[in-house]
């Protein structure tokens, strides 16, 4: 038995696109077919790869995804303008906490 090819990205075996991405490939392509914009479609497959991958992440518990992940799925469904936001960690400002 061959063990699976760490992605050199990710550092997963098997890489996290491989594990995920045909099931985001295939419901965001419905809503691209729906006629949702890439932009909305986007935002769907991080979130449907971060649920898939971590389950359900409180507001502060956010994480970054692995570049391969990403970059497939920037690379489905571009920006015309290749204006991208990027990860933005959730601070805890501490003086609103109580």
């Amino acid at each position: 038995m061959r063990s699976p090819v760490i992605c050199d990205m990710c550092g997963q075996a098997p890489c996290n696109w491989e594990s995920f991405g045909e099931d985001i490939w295939e419901e965001c392509h419905a809503l691209t077919e729906a006629g949702m914009d890439n932009k909305a479609v986007r935002y769907h497959a991080y979130k449907i790869y971060t649920r898939m991958r971590h389950g359900v992440l409180h507001r502060f518990d956010q994480q970054p995804l692995p570049i391969c992940v990403r970059g497939e799925i920037m690379d489905e469904w571009p920006d015309p303008k290749y204006s991208y936001v990027g990860f933005q960690a959730v601070v805890r400002d501490a003086a609103t906490e109580t």
